[in-house]
């Protein structure tokens, strides 16, 4: 029997960055059915309804978990762009450690990426 190959990802922060890994992802687990991933995904406010209309569309063996949210509001008000990206993701790292961490207890991943 095949041991099945467990696969973490993180995008970024914003939908465009959740649309192309998870498109990978399925891509990937097509060629390789044995394959399962769990994406964590860091946000900025609530998820949007576009996000979780696409989360929908993921087969079975593509799973995902959200981090709890960043709320705009804690952050500076002259954040840039590419400065609320950053802080949004630091900010997420300790409930990303967690989530790993569980799911490593579960499940070894073989790999992470994002």
């Amino acid at each position: 029997m095949e041991k099945t190959v467990h696969i973490a990802i993180v995008p970024g922060p914003w939908y465009s960055h959740l649309v192309s890994i998870l498109q990978f992802s399925k891509l990937l687990v097509q060629l390789h059915p044995d394959f399962h991933i769990t994406c964590f995904i860091p946000t900025l406010g609530s998820p949007s309804t576009a996000s979780n209309s696409f989360l929908q569309t993921l087969p079975s063996n593509i799973n995902y978990t959200f981090l709890p949210p960043v709320y705009p509001k804690d952050l500076p008000q002259e954040s840039t762009l590419e400065s609320k990206i950053q802080l949004t993701v630091t900010l997420s790292l300790p409930f990303l450690h967690q989530a790993l961490n569980s799911l490593t207890l579960r499940t070894p991943p073989c790999g992470t990426g994002g």
